[in-house]
């Protein structure tokens, strides 16, 4: 029986591109399965991307929500989070397969 076929929908173009990520890109959320984000006692956020899991800052949690909307964004308006730190966040979250880059 043969497995159906993963879409990866630009995730490897999207990881390659990730350095060229600023604040003025755009992202979005990576179809398929939605990210489960819990906030522990502690403040931090645990992201469920299916086969792993992303711990973020507790600052990091209006951006986060502002991504699991589902519509593309802006990274520059990513709220809650300094230049650097929307740069960091969305770097990250395209790494780890739950953002694409948009062209």
């Amino acid at each position: 029986r043969r497995r159906p076929r993963v879409r990866h929908e630009g995730h490897l173009l999207s990881v390659l591109r990730a350095h060229d990520i600023d604040t003025r890109a755009t992202v979005r959320l990576r179809s398929g399965t939605p990210p489960r984000a819990v906030r522990r006692d502690d403040g931090r956020i645990t992201v469920h991307l299916g086969d792993r899991t992303v711990e973020l800052p507790p600052a990091a949690g209006p951006s986060l929500e502002l991504l699991l909307g589902g519509a593309p964004v802006v990274v520059g308006d990513l709220p809650g989070i300094d230049a650097e730190g929307q740069l960091v966040l969305a770097r990250r979250l395209v790494r780890e397969g739950m953002l694409l880059l948009d062209a």
